[in-house]
């Protein structure tokens, strides 16, 4: 199910010029088919059948120019477009672990393809995964959410789980409107335009049910994680 709401935000995100969503390989809850998934993605057959009717029409050829082309492939086991320049991964844990390493095996190019991902990627060790070195990922900024963690564990003994700031930032707003005068939760308030600031950023309801956040964006580097673009402090200053 999280898969195909991902999916069905990706398709209304890249509705835009020039942006075009070519392919979405999914498997199971279970993970047991991701090394297959990610090597179809790849279109690894083909592309390494391509490089393998390559170097044998090279080695076929005694001239200069055949030799240097033969000598620039070096050990590449692949040859062609992969079809696509970004690559987003809705994963995060086990999964993400075991999809990472996949990405090189299957010559998924870092330097020709962006990786992303989504908050589930949060992981004190990314960095030690090549295939993730240089990926951008969305996540509350780190000042509001360590502040929370910091004050769950302080309070409870151990780190909050994933939901726990979602369910105090609802509390939290709750608490606000019903100390607001006459306590109001009218769908006009709950609604308002600058929204609310919680531990991970700020947020809004929409009319349609949905909500926003405000969300940095981190990259991947060796090291660590840093932040590429900060959160935004406001959705005026997103411009909306």
């Amino acid at each position: 199910e999280f898969g195909t709401r991902v999916q069905e935000a990706l398709r209304r995100a890249v509705e835009e010029p020039g942006v075009q969503l070519v392919a979405v390989a999914r498997y199971g809850a279970d993970g047991g088919d991701i090394d297959g998934v990610i090597k179809r993605l790849a279109k690894w057959d083909e592309r390494k059948a391509a490089m393998d009717g390559r170097r044998r029409a090279l080695e076929g050829k005694d001239d200069d120019a055949s030799r240097e082309a033969l000598k620039a492939r070096g050990k590449a086991e692949t040859d062609g477009d992969i079809g696509f320049d970004a690559l987003l991964i809705p994963e995060g844990g086990p999964h993400l672990t075991a999809i990472a390493p996949l990405l090189g095996y299957y010559d998924i190019d870092p330097e020709k393809v962006r990786v992303l991902g989504l908050a589930t990627w949060e992981a004190p060790d990314l960095g030690r995964e090549p295939g993730l070195i240089g990926a951008w990922y969305v996540a509350p900024p780190t000042g509001g959410r360590e502040g929370f963690a910091a004050r769950f564990r302080d309070a409870y003994g151990h780190v909050p789980g994933p939901l726990a700031r979602l369910a105090y930032d609802a509390t939290a707003l709750a608490a606000l409107m019903a100390h607001r005068p006459g306590a109001d939760f009218s769908q006009a308030a709950l609604t308002a335009p600058n929204g609310f600031l919680g531990a991970g950023g700020i947020f809004r309801f929409l009319p349609s049910g949905e909500s926003e956040s405000g969300l940095a964006i981190y990259q991947v580097t060796k090291d660590g994680v840093t932040v590429a673009d900060p959160a935004p402090d406001s959705f005026m200053s997103m411009g909306q």
